[in-house]
This record gives C-alpha cells, structure tokens and sequence, in this order.
C-alpha cells in the first residue's frame, strides 16, 4: 500500500467478528505498517484506533422482526459508510462475517469502486447457495477460515484464500495450561450459545 492509500474501512456487527477483524488489524499493520481505520465495530476494534461510525451494540437486530423494524435506522447507517467511504477513498473494505448486512453493503460499495474482501465466509455451502452469486459479482476477494472453502469458491470463479481459523490461533497458546485444568475422568461440556446479546440470553438458560 501506498502511504495514501493506508485507509480500510471495516465493518465488523457482531462481537465475535469485532474481535476477529481486529486481529487481522493487527496483522496487517505488521507487514504494511501503520493503518488508518474507520467503519463498525466493538471494543476491540476501537483498542486499534479505529474511527467508529457506528458500534456493534447499535447493530445487535436477531431475527427478520427486528431487521424490520429498525430498517430506517439500518438505511441510515449505510449512507453515512457510503458517503465516509466516498469522502476517504479506502484501500479496500474489509467485511467480517454479518452476512445480512455486509453483502448488501458489498453491492453498494462495490459500485463505488472500492475494492471489496470479505473475511470469515457466510456459510454458503451450507444454506445459502444462491448469495455466490453476490459474492461472485461483489467481492474481489474472499477470506476463508476453512481448508475446504477454497474449493467451493473457486469451483465458482472466485478468488478465495485460506487464512487459518481465528479460534484456533488464538486458543493454542492457551491449550496446554487449560488442559491441566480438566479432569480427563470427568465429562467436560462446552455451552457456545453465540456472541450477540440476544442469543446468549435466548440460548444460554436452554442450554443450561
């Protein structure tokens, strides 16, 4: 990257995203130095110095009822990406995950000539095949966390590359000293109810 071009705009709507993207923040920044960053995101992305425009607390919309009723509000925050967006003429856009909102996103942008990658994949290979069309014609890159979607992408013309899991690099270093902790004579069970709000408090007591 060239020194003016040393802007991204990310958007990142959940808190697992908020913390995955700015991992990847802090990636880049080894190999390109200095980053400005601007978009959606959470704590985490605002320890990186990100300019938020919005936080992922004002994105949390779980189910179609929600994403209705707060649809003025969710026209709202796209125009105000898109004219910041159109304003700082990022290097890229990165989108992390949040399907509903970033793939719609990547049209508008995609319009305006920013380049578009696409971090942890919408699990198209599962439920929704029709949206590769979407990726096909709006994202210049795809970001993958699994070995096996680099396939599924490319056997559709797309560009995908492999980066490793998230959840993994982050928790082998932890592994061995949280493996001392487990009982191996014990069953050990672990409740992954989600990231946002409204799945730990819908899921958490079920599960429990």
């Amino acid at each position: 990257m060239q020194d003016k071009q040393k802007t991204l705009l990310v958007i990142a709507g959940e808190p697992s995203g908020d913390a995955h993207a700015a991992a990847l923040i802090e990636q880049l920044r080894k190999v390109y130095g200095d980053l400005r960053i601007f978009g959606i995101g959470g704590e985490a992305l605002a320890a990186t110095g990100m300019e938020q425009l919005y936080h992922i607390k004002e994105m949390a919309f779980l189910g179609l009822s929600e994403v209705i009723k707060h649809l003025p509000f969710i026209r709202r925050v796209q125009m105000d990406l898109l004219d910041k967006a159109e304003k700082e003429k990022p290097a890229a856009a990165i989108l992390v995950d949040y399907p509903g909102f970033n793939l719609r996103m990547a049209r508008l942008l995609k319009k305006r000539g920013i380049p578009v990658i696409y971090y942890i994949s919408p699990q198209l290979w599962a439920w929704g095949k029709r949206r590769v069309k979407k990726i096909q014609r709006y994202v210049d890159k795809m970001l993958v966390v699994f070995p096996f979607e680099v396939r599924f992408y490319q056997e559709h013309g797309i560009n995908a590359e492999y980066v490793g899991h998230p959840l993994v690099d982050k928790h082998a270093a932890l592994a061995p000293e949280k493996t001392k902790q487990i009982d191996p004579r014990r069953v050990t069970i672990g409740l992954l109810p989600g990231s946002r709000r409204q799945e730990v408090e819908n899921l958490l007591p079920l599960m429990v």
